[in-house]
């Protein structure tokens, strides 16, 4: 810093020391900025700043009875001086902790020696680790400054005032949300005199104390008389009165107060720390009516019993006084009588909780607020009805404004179904966002099982030809009119345009790294050739900078292209041209390899999964062709597509003539033998990646189908399964077709709208659904029905698979992993596994009355730990925890003489069941058809095949009692399950109606009827656990789910198709947010019910999400929010 100007040195000297404080927010910027150079300068050298704030009028010199100590201390420099050697001493402290051991003590003596900033009272309450608050600089510089204190002797409140300075430097100083509290005040120093305010805020985590603010006051200094007067106002209003530490500063129109010689300010502290004390909570400030007067200074000295003190100076405090009254002691009274000024009034005080009286007046604003307060109480009293009304009625119209909304979009998304289905999905998401009603939450669950769905439509420039999907299947290669378009199949947006053929473009290829694209030209307009064509090569590994590698020197239109598996060669065929394999090893050199028909019109080529030979598609015939190109079979057929199965053994087929596709085994090439037809296909066909299903054409739109074998091992088509796709593009003339290689998308291209459609059979086994679990075997589950359990926390699955129970990991649901088999029963298949309440135990059934217990902690190690018998059974039912089985056994000598008991059996430890009572006379008559326990197992119902319907409650198992039967309907009733909440019961019947009796109302009350009309021929019946949703299944493979929140009046939410011919085995996930199924084929779907699984289930689909302009054409009340937004 350079020397001031001697005109403007006292111009700078009071800016330094004026309102703003800059000295303080100097010396916290250098620490900000860790400058110790600047800091040490500060606190030990004799700067130009220190020779400005030493040169002032007036200044307060270190007294001479101090300056003797030595260093610090020089006797020709301003208290001011000290002060900033002080702060910049601390600062110093915390940009470089090694040396606050050896600056601190020295501030510490600066502040008590030398009576400078800071100047606090005594206090032993503070510790570095209340202080520092995870601050590690800081930290060390409190563990400093503590054991300067110590090594000092009575340093308290100094080094208080110094610890929370380091504080406030560091950036660690506490807040308060407390209210400062104020007292004007008259100081005077020689004939000059100052009305200053004294103002006070309390910091209640804080130690006990009175300190300066360091912000504002960091430059002030005082005298002994000062410090004790400071002092004795804390001992009489503040210690025990106050909690926490109170921060205090002067400051007048100009700014903080620099310098304070006596004692007359004693009184006023006490003023002020008694109102903290009085209003130090809300409750206690609403009381108080009285609140110190802005116009009202208080003066006086302060004695060790609270008493007020005579003090002196009169003439000047007066002379500066700007208030109406003024406090003084009594034995001032009259001296300050003879100074007083007209229309100033003197009042006298005994001690300072006589002047606090004094100095306080009735607030009208307290007193409005308080009268407003008790106003709005009365009034919240008598309108809180009224308006909670209100706000219930306004609630309420905005629920069903919002609720009218959401069927609306919905309305709008069944219209737009048939056109443009992602949109449509879309506002189902939408409507559900906007209202979570059954009709939406049904229509979403409709949406995500149709067979098939398919997404957004993906718009190209021109008609397309041809598509082709780019391993793995995030890129689609679309044919047109001259030019081929890159899309990006998640998003729907177009990636690259590929330009410079000749004609149409009649043939795509990529080969199977994805890098290379194969692009054939020459095809024309309604399928005419043109007399020359082109097959170029193009780069695709960066999409979005595609560039030509070569041009194949071939001037026939292309109609066919295929590379080999290893993309070393490629296949190509033309109307009326030569085929040819070309080396593309190295794709910018393409080199002829052989020429296999000098002329010949090629429809499709493609190689074998191995690579081992090639399949070529003319009009009347399939030719197989070796390594070599050598000719290994002919495969009569009409022209209509072709397509290897990924596993290499099977063949497929189709002819335009015959409208069926030919499946053939190729195991042998040279051999291909016929192994089943799938009736009504004209053209494209395709194996998905599982070899057993197909997608192919008929009458323009394309259609999903399976191939099943059957218990002698034939593989046969499945007539039960066929899953349209294009359902709305019926008579649409489909041009091309195409699978994705990861087997989740199909393509289809339509030349008559010049779009290209999108399909998700990510799951083929099931369209729709979540995922499947298959059995790896699945010639062992032909012809059976599945039993199925989850864990308790749904991490767990066994299902019967023939005679054996197989076990699957459900941690990821959308992935079931197979974990094993367990071994076949000795005594009789498999049958109702069932897992133990935590998950580690199962309990498998047998078909010979036989229970054996697994230790499955272990999926892939399980280990057989027990067996019982329940006796020769004629029904099992386990509870849905897995800690009680009860079994129907007969005790009658002879078929026709039935006597049935029920066994309970306790299996809350797996290792040892415990038979724990006998219910006897349950039918004596008939056989047990039908047990159902209770959720809480509390109670046990039983139905025979007479229809008679016995209830016991075994919530003390040694001890059940019979409860009271009900009457049965005995043509609706085959099948019965508890409600969630164990209140009611449920009946499943064989003509379309059930029966529900609510057992809390009297035995003879009739059941009432349930879903009249609605249920299946022969309905079984499950609940969720939370008694929200019932599933309705029947013999057929289609299921209903209801919501059931209110039994009385239940909606329907969606109907879902089986995965196979005769389904078994459907349950509820624990938590309610899966639905699994078995099937006869081995089998087990999983379906999503969460409607957070759902719209992550939906979303995931490729395609556009709804942009900005369609939201404000179906939903402009609501600000832009895609339900699918990344």
């Amino acid at each position: 810093m350079e020397e001031a100007p001697p005109h403007e040195a006292d111009e700078i000297r009071q800016e330094l020391l004026g309102p703003g404080q800059p000295l303080f927010r100097l010396v916290e910027r250098f620490v900000e900025r860790a400058d110790s150079h600047a800091l040490r300068a500060l606190h030990e050298e004799v700067t130009p700043l220190h020779r400005l704030l030493n040169d002032g009028r007036g200044a307060r010199r270190v007294p001479e009875t101090k300056a003797v100590l030595g260093a610090p201390f020089r006797p020709e420099e301003d208290a001011a001086v000290n002060a900033l050697r002080s702060l910049a001493g601390m600062g110093l402290a915390l940009v470089d902790t090694d040396a606050a051991p050896d600056v601190l003590p020295a501030v510490l003596g600066r502040i008590e020696a030398a009576r400078v900033f800071p100047l606090g009272t005594q206090s032993s309450g503070w510790t570095p680790d209340a202080l520092a608050q995870g601050n590690t600089p800081l930290h060390r510089c409190l563990d400093a400054l503590a054991v300067a204190a110590a090594d000092a002797g009575r340093r308290d409140g100094a080094s208080l005032t110094a610890a929370l300075t380091l504080q406030r430097l560091a950036g660690a100083g506490p807040a308060s949300r407390r209210s400062p509290q104020r007292v004007e005040v008259l100081t005077s120093r020689g004939v000059h005199g100052r009305h200053a305010t004294l103002r006070a805020r309390q910091l209640p985590s804080g130690p006990p104390a009175l300190v300066p603010d360091p912000a504002r006051m960091s430059l002030f200094s005082a005298d002994p008389l000062f410090q004790t007067s400071l002092e004795r106002a804390w001992e009489c209003a503040g210690a025990g009165h106050v909690e926490g530490t109170v921060l205090w500063w002067l400051e007048s129109e100009a700014g903080p107060v620099h310098y304070v010689e006596d004692e007359s300010l004693g009184a006023a502290f006490a003023v002020v720390l008694d109102e903290i004390h009085r209003l130090r909570n809300w409750g206690s400030a609403r009381r108080a009516v009285r609140r110190l007067a802005d116009d009202v200074a208080v003066v006086g000295k302060i004695d060790g019993l609270g008493n007020l003190g005579r003090v002196d100076q009169y003439r000047a405090k007066l002379a500066a006084a700007k208030v109406s009254r003024v406090i003084v002691p009594v034995g001032d009274q009259e001296d300050a009588l003879g100074f007083a000024r007209p229309g100033l009034t003197v009042e006298p005080a005994g001690n300072w909780a006589e002047a606090a009286g004094r100095a306080r007046r009735r607030d009208g604003r307290v007193m409005a607020g308080n009268a407003l307060l008790l106003a709005l109480v009365v009034a919240v009293l008598f309108g809180g009805v009224a308006v909670w009304l209100l706000m219930g009625e306004q609630d309420r119209s905005d629920e069903r404004q919002r609720v009218a909304r959401s069927r609306q979009l919905v309305r709008e998304a069944a219209e737009l179904e048939a056109t443009d289905p992602g949109l449509s999905r879309q506002l189902l998401l939408m409507a559900y966002d906007v209202s979570r009603t059954d009709q939406a939450r049904g229509a979403l669950l409709n949406s995500l099982t149709l067979p098939g769905s398919y997404t957004h439509d993906v718009r190209t420039q021109g008609s397309p030809v041809t598509i082709a999907f780019q391993p793995p299947g995030e890129l689609l290669a679309v044919g047109g009119t001259g030019t081929v378009v890159l899309q990006d199949v998640q998003h729907g947006r177009q990636v690259a345009e590929l330009t410079g053929g000749t004609g149409d473009v009649g043939a795509l290829a990529f080969s199977p790294d994805g890098r290379t694209l194969a692009v054939g030209h020459g095809f024309g307009d309604y399928g005419m050739t043109l007399p020359a064509g082109s097959i170029q090569l193009w780069d695709v590994s960066e999409p979005g900078h595609a560039r030509r590698l070569a041009s194949l020197p071939y001037s026939y239109s292309v109609t066919a292209l295929a590379f080999s598996p290893d993309g070393e060669q490629l296949a190509t065929g033309s109307a009326g041209g030569p085929t040819r394999l070309w080396d593309v090893g190295r794709p910018g050199s393409p080199t002829p390899v052989k020429t296999l028909d000098a002329a010949a019109d090629v429809y499709s080529v493609a190689f074998a999964p191995g690579g081992r030979s090639t399949a070529w598609e003319f009009e009347d015939r399939v030719v197989f062709r070796g390594p070599d190109g050598e000719r290994l079979a002919t495969l009569r057929s009409k022209a209509g597509g072709m397509s290897y199965a990924p596993d290499g053994t099977l063949f497929a087929t189709t002819g335009r003539q015959d409208h069926e596709i030919t499946v053939w085994d190729v195991t042998d090439a040279g051999k291909p033998r016929s192994v089943t037809t799938v009736p009504q296909s004209d053209g494209f066909v395709r194996f998905a990646p599982d070899s057993r299903h197909l997608v192919t054409s008929w009458d323009g739109e394309a259609v999903l189908r399976r191939l099943t074998r059957l218990d002698d091992g034939r593989l046969i088509h499945d007539p039960n399964f066929e899953a349209p796709l294009s359902r709305s593009a019926a008579g649409s003339d489909s041009s091309g077709m195409d699978v994705s290689p990861d087997g989740r998308t199909v393509a289809t291209a339509t030349s008559a709208d010049g779009t290209v459609r999108l399909w998700d059979i990510s799951v083929p086994q099931q369209p729709g659904a979540l995922s499947v679990a298959a059995d790896p075997d699945p010639q062992r589950s032909v012809g059976r029905g599945i039993d199925i359990d989850l864990s308790e926390d749904g991490d767990r699955m066994a299902a019967t698979c023939g005679q054996a129970v197989c076990l699957w990991d459900m941690g990821d649901p959308r992935k079931p992993k197979y974990a094993g088999v367990l071994p076949e029963e000795p005594l009789g298949g498999s049958d109702n596994p069932v897992f133990s309440a935590d998950g580690g135990a199962l309990f498998v059934s047998s078909q010979q009355d036989h229970v054996t217990v697994w230790d499955v902690e272990d999926l892939d190690a399980p280990a057989r730990i027990g067996s019982f018998e329940p006796g020769e059974s004629s029904s099992y039912t386990f509870s849905d925890d897995g800690t009680l089985l009860v079994s129907a056994v007969d005790t009658a000598d002879s078929s026709t003489d039935p006597r049935n008991v029920l066994v309970l059996w306790d299996l809350a430890d797996p290792r040892r069941p415990l038979r724990t009572a006998t219910l006897p006379g349950v039918s004596e008559e008939f056989t047990i058809e039908e047990i159902a326990i209770s959720p809480d197992n509390s109670v046990v119902a039983v139905l025979d095949f007479a229809k008679d319907l016995s209830l016991w409650n075994i919530e003390e198992p040694a001890k059940p009692v019979r409860l009271p039967g009900r009457k049965v309907d005995q043509e609706n009733a085959d099948h019965i399950v508890f409600s969630g909440d164990g209140r009611r019961l449920m009946a499943g019947g064989r003509n379309g109606t059930g029966q529900i009796w609510d057992l809390d109302d009297p035995p003879e009350e009739p059941a009432a009827p349930l879903l009249a009309g609605s249920l299946p021929h022969y309905a079984r019946l499950a609940v969720s656990r939370d008694g929200g949703l019932l599933l309705t299944e029947g013999e057929s493979a289609t299921q209903r789910v209801w919501n059931v929140q209110d039994i009385e009046k239940p909606r329907h939410l969606v109907m879902i198709r089986g995965a196979g011919p005769y389904d078994s085995g459907w349950e509820f996930s624990p938590d309610g947010r899966l639905l699994v199924a078995g099937s006869t084929e081995g089998v087990v779907s999983v379906w999503p019910l969460d409607m957070k699984d759902i719209k992550s289930r939906l979303c995931s689909r490729p395609g556009e999400r709804i942009t900005e302009k369609q939201w404000d054409q179906y939903l402009p009340e609501r600000d832009y929010a895609p339900p699918c937004a990344p």
